[in-house]
């Protein structure tokens, strides 16, 4: 499903975006920035001051900003007359920089305190960009926002005949076949070692060119080592004898299971492996209780497993000087549009 993707300037009502985007601007100029290439002492206390993220305790964030990555990554404490404001720790992919939790930690950014985000993120100084996904809240807007591309999630209610829309939508044949083609393997909920197999073997085979792994994925392997002893990270895999033929994984998200990695041996492709690890996947957590399995979005394929339900945003943060020309654009918009509308009553 193609992404829809709008500027932060159309996305702000008329009468308010530039007053609030010249508040950005400020906001961001009275904070002060110390870059870090590696952990350090007083990044440690920082996170002391500040509160923890609910899918990424502090701990974890350490343990994410200390992975060694294929590329760069390096960390900003962000202060407020020498009070910490913000940790934000980034990982260089081939052509931007991103948090740390991006596609790791759904419902985590970087440690902050309230309101301080945005300023946060704009004080950087580089453009940043940032997956806005199970948030609690929905996407900021305003001038330090350079793009926001919303694209469609899919979820799965567990409960009742779930079987109904794959009916519905075609899906049902591609599973029945799979189950049938399929009967010999053995499903396993949290197989030993199945994480961090489908981990590596999707880190592998999406890999952009020129690297050997998905930058990302040595993040996830971390947080599955944190969250699989935590019961947190649940597991679904067709074993072939010894043999994972595919594993699926999704993090336990309150009523949702969200899905995080799913990898395939390729020679089992033509049994269907992969409809049949996501049949077992949906089971296994209507299984366990839960409400929803989201999909995730971004790919048609996935329009065939589940409804569209909800929305992942990518935000660009961009820096304050590069927004500074087109604020003043905008506030002299607006006070273009208060003189005509004043004129005009």
């Amino acid at each position: 499903m193609a992404e829809e993707e709008t500027t932060a300037a159309d996305s702000l009502p008329p009468n308010s975006s530039a007053v609030a985007a010249l508040v950005e601007i400020l906001a961001a100029r009275r904070l002060r920035v110390s870059w870090f290439e590696r952990w350090h002492a007083d990044l440690e206390g920082a996170l002391r001051e500040l509160p923890e993220m609910p899918t990424c305790p502090h701990e974890l964030y350490r343990q994410l900003i200390e992975t060694a990555g294929i590329l760069p990554k390096r960390v900003a404490l962000v202060t407020e007359h020498d009070t910490p404001v913000a940790v934000i720790g980034l990982r260089r992919e081939p052509t931007q920089w991103l948090p740390v939790t991006s596609w790791v930690a759904p419902g985590s950014i970087a440690p902050h305190r309230t309101g301080y985000l945005v300023a946060a993120f704009a004080a950087l100084r580089m453009p940043v960009k940032v997956a806005w996904w199970h948030e609690s809240e929905p996407p900021p807007v305003g001038a330090c926002l350079q793009v926001s591309a919303r694209i469609p999630t899919h979820k799965l209610t567990c409960e009742g005949d779930f079987e109904a829309y794959w009916r519905q939508s075609g899906q049902m044949k591609h599973i029945l076949r799979a189950r049938k083609k399929c009967a010999a393997f053995q499903v396993v909920v949290n197989h030993p070692g199945a994480n961090e197999w489908a981990i590596n073997g999707a880190g592998r085979k999406w890999a952009p060119p020129g690297l050997a792994w998905i930058p990302g994925m040595r993040d996830k392997l971390t947080a599955a080592r944190y969250w699989e002893p935590r019961q947190r990270l649940i597991s679904v895999s067709l074993l072939d004898g010894e043999r994972i033929a595919a594993s699926a994984n999704g993090f336990a998200l309150g009523r949702e299971l969200v899905g995080l990695t799913n990898y395939r041996e390729p020679e089992y492709d033509r049994l269907g492996v992969g409809h049949r690890v996501f049949d077992a996947l949906l089971w296994c957590a209507r299984e366990r209780g839960f409400e929803k399995l989201d999909f995730g979005g971004g790919h048609e394929y996935k329009s065939g497993y589940a409804p569209e339900d909800g929305a992942r945003w990518q935000l660009t943060f961009a820096p304050d000087g590069i927004e500074a020309l087109r604020v003043g654009r905008a506030l002299l918009t607006h006070m273009r549009r208060l003189v005509a509308s004043r004129a005009s009553g």
